[in-house]
């Protein structure tokens, strides 16, 4: 289960904040993002996701991460969410 806390919020609202107002940290968000897409796009691929379908299926996977992380939902729902987008497609 993924633990969702009030630290890792603040983080990403931070982040996501100071984004376009520093270099390093806009870098940094950058490469945290490629990492997390390629890490991703490996086990995707390894899944069995048609490579057509990888990237964007990557990008929304991060997407509903950081919205999940932001936007906390009772254990169920977010469990709901988390096995529709990581169903084999």
């Amino acid at each position: 289960m993924m633990v969702i806390d009030v630290q890792n919020s603040r983080l990403v609202t931070v982040v996501h904040a100071r984004t376009p107002l520093s270099p390093a940290i806009d870098t940094w968000h950058n490469g945290f993002h490629e990492l997390a897409d390629a890490f991703l796009a490996d086990g995707l691929t390894k899944a069995g996701v048609a490579a057509e379908d990888v990237e964007t299926v990557s990008r929304t996977a991060v997407f509903v991460v950081e919205g999940l992380l932001t936007h906390p939902l009772p254990d169920a729902q977010r469990r709901a969410i988390f096995e529709l987008i990581s169903r084999p497609r």
